[in-house]
C-alpha cells in the first residue's frame, strides 16, 4: 500500500482516473478525451512523483532524553525513543521528559519546534565563523512556552567561539514561562576583560574604565570576562514572521565576585510585541559594563508599538556605564534607526563609548536619556542621520566630531544643550532646528563647519 499526503494543488493538473483492479497499462478509451484507467501501484507512482518533499508527511519527533547513560545529545536516536529526528520533521519538548538536550544536529533544517510543559534547559550548539554548525534553522514556528534555551559555554578565550544563532520561517513566540537565556556563557578576553569589565557601557573598578568595542546596529560580540566572572553570551535570531515574548530574553554577564559585561542580543523579525523582558546587563559585583541590543522589525508598516515590555542593558554595581538599546523599523531603514543611551537614573561614573574599538558608528536619532553618558573618543566621529535628543551627559573628546547626515532637504532637530567639539553638516538643502531657549556650545579647538550645495545663493542660519 501506498501512503502520502497529497497538496491540494496537485487536484488541478491530474487528470480524471479510474482505478482498475488489475495490475495494466494506461490506456484511452476512445471519446473519452483525457480518461485514464491505472492501477492502484501506477497511480501512486504517478503521485509520488508530482509531490515535493514539503508535501510528503513529516514525522513528530518527541525528547524522552536521558538515554545512554546521562548522553543528552540531539543525535543520539535512544534520546527519542529510538529514531533521530531528520530533515524537516517537528520537533517536541514536553512533559514526557525533563532531561537537558544539545541540540547538535549540522545542517538540517526542522519544519516546527514546541517547548510546552518542558522544564529543561536546551543548548543551541551552534558557532561563530563560516564552517561547522553556524545556524539552526526551523522553517515553521518556534514556540517556547517552558524551558530555556540558551548557547554552549565559551571558554576562557580571546577568539569567540560559541553563540546562539537561529533562523525561523514562521514566528518566534516566548511564553511566560519560557526563555532564551545565554547569561554567564561568554568568556571573552577581549578589549574590556578584566575588573570592571566592558563591552557596550564602560565598568570600573578603582576608576580604571576599560575600554568598549563591537557594533551599534548589528551587535554579536560576547560580553567580556571580568578577573574571574564570565560575561553575557550572544543571541542572534532571525525571524520571518512576528517576534511575540511574554517570558525573557537574556544576556546578562555573571556577577557573583568579579563581574563579567553584558552580552550581545540582536533580534530581527516581521513584527515584534510582548510583555516580557529583553536584557543584557552587566554584572553587579565590581561593576561590570551593560551589553548591546538591538532589534528591528522589517513590515513596511510594523513599529514598536506593540512591544510594552523592559528593553535595558544597565552596567552593574552602581559604578559601570549602560550599553546601547539600537530600534529599527524598515521606514527608517539601515543607518537610521535610533540609538538609545539610557542608565535609568542610576548614579553611574564611566560612560557609553564611541572608540576606535566601536563600530557601525551611522544611525538615526540619538536619545541620551536617564543620566545617560554618552562619550565620543579622541579622532572618533558619530554620524547621526535623524535627531539629536540629550538631556543626561555628552563628552566630546579632541577631535571628535557628531556628523549630521541625512537625505538632501531633511531636518534635524537638535534638543537639550550640548557641548560638541566638532558639529558637521554638509549635506545640500539640509535644515537643522535648535529649538528656542536651548543653547549648543561648539568648544575650543573644535569648529562648526555648516556647507550646502555649491550653486545654492543662499545659507540661512
Amino acid at each position: 500500500m501506498c501512503l502520502a499526503r497529497v497538496a491540494e494543488p496537485i487536484a488541478s493538473f491530474l487528470p480524471t482516473v479510474h482505478f482498475s483492479p488489475f495490475p495494466s497499462r494506461a490506456r484511452r478509451r476512445p471519446g473519452e478525451g483525457e480518461t485514464f484507467h491505472l492501477s492502484p501501484s501506477t497511480l501512486c507512482s504517478a503521485l509520488l512523483l508530482c509531490l515535493t518533499p514539503a508535501a510528503l508527511l513529516a514525522d513528530t519527533h518527541t525528547w524522552t532524553g536521558g538515554a545512554g547513560g546521562g548522553n543528552y545529545l540531539a543525535t543520539t536516536p535512544a534520546n527519542w525513543g529510538g529514531t533521530a529526528p531528520e530533515t524537516n520533521d517537528d520537533i517536541v519538548l514536553n512533559a514526557t521528559s525533563s532531561s537537558n538536550m544539545t541540540w547538535n544536529m549540522t545542517n538540517m533544517t526542522v519544519a516546527s519546534w514546541t517547548q510546552a510543559g518542558y522544564t529543561g534547559t536546551v543548548t543551541i550548539a551552534t558557532v561563530y565563523g563560516t564552517t561547522g554548525f553556524t545556524n539552526f534553522s526551523i522553517g515553521g514556528d518556534c514556540i517556547i512556552s517552558n524551558g530555556v534555551w540558551t548557547q554552549t559555554v565559551n571558554p576562557v578565550s580571546t577568539v569567540e567561539g560559541a553563540r546562539l544563532r537561529v533562523t525561523i520561517g514562521g514566528n518566534l513566540i516566548v511564553g511566560l514561562n519560557g526563555s532564551i537565556n545565554v547569561t554567564g556563557t561568554g568568556a571573552y578576553q577581549g578589549p574590556g576583560a578584566g575588573l570592571g569589565s566592558s563591552y557596550g557601557g564602560q565598568g570600573s573598578y578603582n576608576g580604571v574604565p576599560h575600554p568598549c568595542y563591537g557594533s551599534l546596529v548589528a551587535p554579536t560580540n560576547l560580553g567580556s570576562r571580568g578577573d574571574s566572572d564570565s560575561g553575557g553570551g550572544a543571541i542572534w535570531i532571525t525571524v520571518a514572521g512576528e517576534i511575540a515574548n511574554d517570558g525573557l530574553v537574556c544576556a546578562d554577564g555573571f556577577g557573583s565576585y568579579r563581574a563579567g559585561a553584558g552580552g550581545s542580543i540582536w533580534l530581527i523579525g516581521g513584527t515584534m510585541r510582548g510583555s516580557g523582558t529583553i536584557r543584557a546587563n552587566g554584572g553587579t559585583v565590581n561593576a561590570a559594563g551593560g551589553g548591546r541590543i538591538a532589534l528591528v522589525v522589517t513590515n513596511a508598516d510594523a513599529d514598536f508599538t506593540f512591544y510594552t515590555g523592559a528593553i535595558r542593558c544597565l552596567g552593574g554595581g552602581g559604578a559601570a556605564c549602560c550599553g546601547t538599546i539600537y530600534l529599527r523599523t524598515a521606514a527608517q531603514g539601515p543607518n537610521a534607526g535610533t540609538l538609545i543611551v539610557d542608565n535609568e537614573n542610576g548614579a553611574y561614573n564611566p560612560y557609553t563609548q564611541i572608540n576606535s574599538y566601536v563600530t557601525d558608528t551611522a544611525v538615526g536619532d540619538v536619545i541620551i536619556r536617564n543620566n545617560g553618558r554618552l562619550l565620543i573618543d579622541t579622532n572618533q566621529t558619530l554620524t547621526v542621520n535623524g535627531n539629536w535628543s540629550n538631556s543626561a551627559t555628552f563628552v566630546a573628546r579632541t577631535g571628535s566630531g557628531v556628523i549630521l547626515g541625512g537625505a538632501a532637504g531633511s531636518t534635524a532637530i537638535l534638543y537639550g544643550k550640548t557641548s560638541f567639539m566638532n558639529l558637521v553638516c554638509t549635506n545640500g538643502d539640509k535644515t537643522l532646528v535648535f529649538p528656542n531657549g536651548l543653547t549648543n556650545t561648539v568648544m575650543a579647538g573644535g569648529g562648526l563647519t555648516l556647507r550646502g550645495v555649491e550653486t545654492a545663493s543662499n545659507l540661512y542660519l
